[in-house]
């Protein structure tokens, strides 16, 4: 009974994480979308969010079709896009941040033309890059004792 309910509890937060992620990524490319002449201080913005916000969008669906396919030659491929656009993205992601980060503050002012990056558009971009630090900072430690433990296990328990 115990682990029929951890387990129901591990796929609800499942479900909730991807739910989030979607609405996050979503709204990274909507914005960059709508806002994408409004940030004149640092043009590459709403590109940064509307190429991150895609990638994860791609990340996401072929981690789902990852998992319906069995070992084989169209898994492997899955695999190999998946390492491709993670790379790409954490790289993507860091140049981001230089763009995000180097006009710190800007004017929300639009008659400032030259200086000026429309509200919505910075703050989201902001927010979002702090978040990421963030999650990576949590998930660094959870993934080092998954693996400490993975190791104990393994190694005590045939």
């Amino acid at each position: 009974m115990e682990t029929e309910e951890r387990t129901a509890g591990h796929k609800s937060f499942i479900v909730l994480m991807n739910l989030i992620a979607w609405m996050v990524l979503i709204t990274a490319v909507g914005l960059g979308a709508i806002h994408f002449n409004e940030c004149p201080v640092q043009s590459y913005i709403p590109i940064y969010l509307i190429i991150i916000g895609g990638c994860g969008l791609i990340l996401l669906m072929l981690a789902y079709w990852n998992n319906t396919l069995h070992e084989g030659f169209w898994k492997q491929i899955c695999i190999l896009c998946i390492l491709c656009i993670v790379v790409f993205s954490i790289i993507w992601f860091l140049t981001g941040t230089v763009w995000v980060y180097s006009i710190y503050p800007p004017s929300f002012n639009s008659s400032a033309v030259r200086h000026y990056c429309q509200r919505s558009l910075y703050l989201f971009a902001f927010w979002f890059n702090i978040l990421c630090f963030l999650c990576v900072l949590v998930l660094i430690p959870c993934c080092i004792c998954y693996f400490l433990y993975e190791c104990v296990r393994t190694a005590y328990c045939p």
